[in-house]
């Protein structure tokens, strides 16, 4: 009988352990970094402008929750960074690389511009669910057609890990390989605009 109690409580200590394992009590601050993956080319020289676009994110604090096997939220992954200006930034790389004729705001804005783009981010969240974790950056874009609105959509993208104790780079993968599959929808619909 000894031995069945001793047994019980072993068993159920491992499993408590293995349940709790992945917890993390305290926040994980993230650097966000991006790189441009555009492959297509502007064949346009009309001048571009990135405003930096507005962060309208209900929690603006958090890019992300960490939580353990049990579900339980343990910790926030936060961003050093703006994630306005992370997601402008990006936009401008991305444009750069097409080679296209881009300012950004801080450049000054004056009748040679033909697109401006303005922005507000919607969301540029990681949701964990075990160890599975998707991340969903998403943005209302407007272009601006020599003063008249072009186009005002609506664009997503995501990605996905699992990942069984993430680090702080594998967050900001994430975060960055979603911002990129939103910038493969957006890129093309800015080129389209600029012809």
């Amino acid at each position: 009988m000894m031995n069945l109690t001793r047994t019980v409580i072993t068993t159920a200590l491992v499993v408590f352990g293995l349940q709790m394992q992945g917890c993390a009590f305290g926040d994980r601050d993230v650097d966000l970094a991006y790189s441009p993956t555009s492959t297509i080319t502007s064949n346009s020289a009309q001048k571009v402008a990135v405003m930096t676009f507005v962060d309208d994110r209900p929690n603006q604090e958090a890019v992300g929750e960490i939580r353990n096997n049990l579900m339980i939220k343990t910790a926030n992954v936060t961003s050093s960074n703006e994630v306005s200006t992370w997601i402008s930034d990006a936009l401008i790389a991305e444009l750069e690389q097409t080679g296209a004729n881009v300012r950004g705001s801080d450049s000054g804005l004056n009748s040679e511009i033909a697109l401006t783009i303005n922005g507000s981010v919607q969301e540029s969240f990681i949701k964990q669910m075990g160890w599975l974790m998707t991340t969903t950056v998403r943005a209302q874009v407007s272009l601006n057609k020599d003063g008249v609105t072009y186009s005002d959509t609506e664009y997503v993208g995501k990605s996905t890990g699992v990942l069984v104790a993430p680090s702080v780079s594998q967050y900001r993968n994430l975060l960055e390989s979603a911002l990129q599959d939103m910038m493969d929808t957006l890129i093309p619909d800015i080129l389209d605009a600029m012809d």
